[in-house]
C-alpha cells in the first residue's frame, strides 16, 4: 500500500501541496471537498492500522494515522522547504527512493514490525 501511495504522489507531486493549501484555507467548500476525497483513504488507513495495532492503543490510532499522513504527504508538500534546509533536491530519483526506503522503515518501526526488504533499486508499480 505504501508503495502505491508513494508512487502516485511521486507522479503527482502537486497534489499534497494542494491538499495542504486547502486545509489551510478557511473555505468550507474546499474543506468539504478535500474531506470527501480523503475520507476513504483515511478510513482504509485506519482499518489497516487496526489490524496491526502493534504498540498502540485503539484510541491512539487516529493520531498515528495523522502522523503517517504527514510522513507520506509532507515529504512532497514541503519539498521546497526541505530543499532550502538540506540544500539538496528532494525531487530527484535518488532522493525519492531514499525517502521511500525511509518511509517503509519508519512505518515498520511505528507499527512494531520488521521493515520489508526489497532488492536495491526495485520499485513496485501500482
Amino acid at each position: 500500500m505504501l508503495d502505491r501511495i508513494f508512487t502516485y504522489l511521486e507522479e503527482h507531486p502537486h497534489l499534497p501541496r494542494l491538499i495542504e493549501r486547502a486545509g489551510l484555507d478557511d473555505s468550507r467548500y474546499l474543506r468539504s471537498t478535500i474531506g470527501r476525497l480523503l475520507r476513504p483513504l483515511w478510513a482504509q488507513g485506519l482499518k489497516v492500522l487496526e489490524g496491526a495495532l502493534g504498540p498502540w492503543e485503539a484510541s491512539e490510532l487516529p493520531h498515528l494515522a495523522l502522523g503517517l499522513y504527514h510522513l507520506i504527504f509532507g515529504y512532497f508538500a514541503d519539498a521546497t522547504l526541505f530543499e532550502a534546509m538540506a540544500q539538496q533536491d528532494p525531487r530527484g530519483p535518488a532522493a525519492v527512493e531514499r525517502q521511500r526506503r525511509f518511509l517503509k522503515t519508519a512505518v515498520a518501526q511505528l507499527l512494531g514490525v520488521s521493515a520489508p526488504r526489497s532488492l536495491p533499486g526495485a520499485r513496485r508499480r501500482p
